[in-house]
């Protein structure tokens, strides 16, 4: 029984939640056929996505088969899936082996997510009604695939970095060092004033080196107008030596 328990508590020890700035609009749709729908992608990686309709209900079903085409900022992917979780508006969807290769791979490429990578902390506020808060001083988002938030302390000194990348997360804190994890389950917890995502993510119990390589590629093909170069450095220097 102390056994079992004990198990269950370390379980539970690699479980982690942080609540996020969510940025309210979405850029990457997928145009499914039969029954025709044009979803947001919130979620996206090279074995699945997750979607959700802006307004009304979708008629799928656990199991059901969906196919239809990926849009982004001028790139199209036709894809096929299974639904693996739903609820009225949203769904969570696997790709058939056939997509999760090479091609999903060139879509989701790192030029192609610098490419696509939006400083929403230029936007905030006049231009965009978002708020976001006042230690957050770089947000950079790639709509389904890429998120980057650098936090600062109050006398301007950076505190925290926190990256998603598909499923993996990473995170570097200051005075705690970088950690690694995945993604379990996201939801909404918007009100009224701000708009925010509650994540889960179960965390390594070491530094899993492979979740930042690619995320290091990404980094360092961002424009300099976006995250300035010395910013760019720091955060790789925290990712290869902490």
């Amino acid at each position: 029984m102390d056994r079992a328990f004990n198990l269950i508590k370390s379980e539970f020890l690699t479980h982690e939640k942080r609540l996020l700035p969510r940025f309210p609009y979405c850029y990457m749709t997928f145009k499914a056929k039969g029954p025709e729908h044009v979803f947001e992608v919130s979620d996206i990686s090279v074995t699945g996505m997750q979607l959700s309709l802006r307004d009304g209900k979708h008629e799928l079903d656990f199991g059901d088969a969906i196919s239809g085409t990926l849009h982004w900022s001028g790139l199209e992917h036709t894809v096929t899936a299974k639904v693996r979780w739903l609820t009225n508006s949203r769904l969570g969807v696997e790709f058939d082996w056939d997509n999760s290769n090479a091609e999903m791979s060139k879509f989701l490429c790192a030029e192609n997510i610098a490419k696509n990578i939006k400083p929403i902390h230029q936007f905030a506020g006049d231009q965009l009604e978002i708020e976001i808060p006042g230690s957050l001083k770089y947000w950079l988002r790639a709509d389904g695939p890429m998120e980057v938030f650098v936090w600062t302390h109050s006398d301007g000194e950076f505190s925290k970095v926190q990256i998603i990348m598909m499923q993996n997360f990473i995170e570097w804190e200051d005075g705690q060092g970088l950690s690694t994890g995945r993604t379990l389950s996201k939801r909404d917890m918007d009100t009224p004033l701000i708009h925010e995502d509650e994540f889960v993510f179960k965390m390594d119990s070491e530094v899993d080196t492979n979740k930042m390589d690619f995320s290091g590629e990404i980094l360092k093909l961002i424009s300099e107008d976006f995250l300035p170069a010395d910013t760019v450095q720091f955060i790789l220097r925290k990712l290869e030596h902490s």
